[in-house]
This record gives structure tokens, sequence and C-alpha cells, in this order.
């Protein structure tokens, strides 16, 4: 079931956000996949900076997109350091 412009209109007016946990982007992943696999993709932006993630999440993220997720977004040095390149 694809989704449009009006879903997104009721979620804002319900104030639902989905972005705060893993289990939010599995949840998003897995629409992406089913709506727009061959037009759409997923990377992670500096997943250690956070460290939100797990390196299980991200092979749960590829198994449930494995069309829309496939990589992570990163800096050579860790960007946990306070200079980069650290």
């Amino acid at each position: 079931m694809k989704r449009c412009p009006k879903d997104v209109a009721i979620w804002k007016s319900q104030d639902q956000r989905a972005n705060k946990t893993s289990e939010d982007a599995r949840t998003a992943l897995a629409w992406l996949e089913e709506n727009y696999k061959n037009t759409s993709y997923a990377i992670l932006n500096h997943p250690s900076r956070k460290r939100v993630y797990s390196i299980s999440d991200f092979r749960d993220f590829n198994n449930i997109a494995p069309d829309v997720m496939f990589g992570f977004e990163g800096m050579p040095g860790n960007q946990l350091e306070p200079d980069r390149g650290g």
C-alpha cells in the first residue's frame, strides 16, 4: 500500500514522530521496501557518532529492506573524536 502526502498530513496532525528508535527505523525501512524499493534508498549518517545502532541492527536493516538499505556514511578517523581525523 503506497502512502501519499495526505498520509503525511495526517501523521503530522497526530504528531506521530517515528524516528527515535531502531524499531522506528525497521518500520520505515520495511515501508520503503514494500512501497518504493526501486526508487528509494537509505543510508545511516555517521552511525558511530550517536551509537544508536549496533552491528546487528545494520544486518536487520539489510534483511528487512535489501533493495533499500545497503550502507552508511562515515569519515576516516572516527568522528567521535573532537578533532577531525582523530
